[in-house]
């Protein structure tokens, strides 16, 4: 049985220390395997050490996939590409407002290329608010006398992002108008037959040395005019049925944006336009990013399945456009075993109405069904009535400044219970101890519970214990992810008594960078260190 987990931030600040918890359920993403229950030191490692684990199935230049017909690519006139990119010593391109502004997130700066007048052309990959790691792109020229001036036309925007919408560029640099249309991302591309759509994930604009270190398989797909494509494919650990993909597409400065595919017969509302092979017509949303329902987005992906074999499924209707859609033969395959399970979260324990139906009817609802797209990959939809109930479980924020400040603080999410009111943030009196006033009224941390608006990653990796050490192994982990015992005792107190009676209990724990994608936090004044932790669990039968 799954459930939702528990995070925790503790945030460190020259100003002030934030401490954050929360927990969640399956559908967690993780950036290095795990295969093993690991000692105290290496769980510590797991969660400070910057998620940049080696991948050894990263696809190079040196394959020999080639494109199935002549390719003409967009170019520039003048421009040579620097291939890959090189990493440069740090340039002036910001105001101080801006350095200061990016806190502890470092600013990247790559050369990607010349013109023909020799000049360089810079990348700079500049972190955006929240202790996240998200990038905005920024291009520049930079002349042999190193004048430098900023590619508007080719970047993201240089404002919005300090008081007074003020430029984070030197006020020295000057802006030129230039457009580089190589390395402009489309919003869609035409590949095999579909229509990809770039996805809105923040992460879009990194650059690809840096994203090849993730651990996921990379396929090279076909050369397009706008560069080469990939297939990134992460694997699951929670659900065997499917693994998660998109396409990337690679610029010529090595920059990628990611795209899903866009089913010409699903409506902007998520609701498939199928005729059903009894003659009804579908009016139910459909997702098609993974079993939903989790306490994030589970957008930025294609769930796609796996050992899909055409043998295995049945034919269930047909798409407005003609296109078959299927549902696996056998009324016990995993594909409805794993969807009935994710079903039950939530439900589990309610009676009455809300009692949750058996498998055997479960089946007959239609809660899944496959797509065969122009990849020739089977695209598994799953129903939003048997959506997971789960949201973020009771996220709590500490906040320790080293004297007494007035904090604001804002989530990236969509929250429905909090304590104190929400409201648009929380603005709060903070004191060394711990203690918090807002509105007049004395609290020991900040509550809530919601959706967060970020992305919600698979699972690929753990620690499987037996369920009987469970809380001499959360307090062992606690200590060494560094919450003192007032913290400890909050997260046991509320959480032990929820944990799973199945023999053996998965626990993947996951850190700032990670929680800052699921839910970005905004804390000022800006803190100098924060920790955030967050706990997804599972009970698990088997290890």
């Amino acid at each position: 049985m799954n459930k939702k987990g528990f995070g925790v931030l503790i945030a460190v600040l020259v100003v002030l220390l934030i401490v954050v918890t929360a927990t969640a359920g399956w559908g967690v993403w993780q950036l290095r395997q795990i295969e093993k229950e690991v000692s105290g030191a290496d769980l510590t490692e797991e969660l400070s050490a910057a998620p940049t684990p080696t991948n050894t199935t990263a696809a190079t230049d040196d394959t020999t996939s080639k494109p199935a017909a002549t390719v003409t690519p967009i170019e520039d006139p003048g421009i040579t590409w620097t291939v890959p990119p090189e990493l440069i010593a740090d340039q002036p391109l910001y105001s101080d407002a801006a350095i200061k502004y990016t806190g502890e997130e470092k600013i990247r700066y790559y050369k990607i290329g010349t013109t023909e007048n020799d000049s360089d052309i810079i990348l700079s990959l500049f972190p955006e608010m929240g202790m996240g790691a998200s990038y905005r792109t920024f291009r520049f020229f930079k002349d042999q006398d190193s004048k430098i001036s900023f590619i508007g036309n080719s970047s993201d925007s240089d404002r919005d992002l300090l008081e007074d919408n003020a430029s984070v560029l030197n006020t020295d640099i000057a802006y030129n108008s230039t457009k580089l249309r190589s390395v402009t991302v489309p919003d869609f591309l035409d590949y095999k037959g579909e229509v990809l759509e770039k996805t809105s994930s923040p992460f879009s604009t990194e650059i690809s040395d840096v994203i090849y270190q993730e651990t996921s398989t990379w396929t090279k797909g076909d050369l397009t005019e706008n560069g080469q494509t990939f297939i990134k494919t992460v694997e699951q650990t929670n659900n065997k049925s499917f693994n998660m993909q998109n396409v990337v597409l690679r610029l010529p400065d090595y920059t990628l944006a990611y795209y899903l595919i866009k089913p010409n017969f699903v409506t902007d509302n998520e609701v498939p336009i199928i005729t059903w092979s009894e003659g009804t017509k579908n009016t139910t949303i459909y997702n098609k990013g993974g079993l939903g329902g989790h306490c994030g987005s589970s957008g930025f992906y294609d769930a796609i399945v796996t050992d899909a074999t055409a043998s295995r499924f049945t034919e269930a209707g047909t798409t407005s456009k003609g296109a078959k859609v299927y549902v696996p033969k056998d009324t016990s395959d995993i594909l409805y075993e794993e969807a009935y399970a994710n079903y039950i979260v939530g439900r589990d324990s309610a009676s009455g109405a809300d009692k949750p139906i058996a498998e055997d009817v479960f089946v007959t609802k239609k809660p899944i069904f496959l797509y065969k797209d122009g990849l020739d990959r089977y695209v598994f939809f799953d129903s939003q009535d048997f959506a997971a109930l789960a949201e973020c479980g009771k996220p709590v924020i500490y906040l320790y400044p080293e004297k007494t400040t007035d904090v604001l603080v804002k989530v990236g999410a969509d929250i429905t219970v909090s304590e104190p009111e929400y409201n648009d943030g929380w603005l709060a009196t903070a004191d060394p101890s711990g203690r918090l006033i807002v509105d007049g009224q004395t609290y020991n941390s900040l509550f809530w519970e919601g959706q967060g608006k970020g992305e919600y990653p698979v699972i690929n990796s753990g620690f499987v214990v037996e369920t009987k050490n469970i809380e001499s192994t959360l307090k062992s982990h606690l200590t060494q992810l560094g919450l003192n015992s007032k913290e400890s005792a909050d997260f046991m107190t509320f959480w032990l008594p929820k944990m799973p009676t199945t023999k053996y209990t998965r626990l993947t724990w996951f850190g700032t960078h990670q929680m800052d994608k699921l839910a970005p936090l905004t804390v000022s004044p800006k803190p100098d260190t924060s920790i955030r932790i967050f706990l997804d669990y599972q009970g698990l039968d088997k290890p």
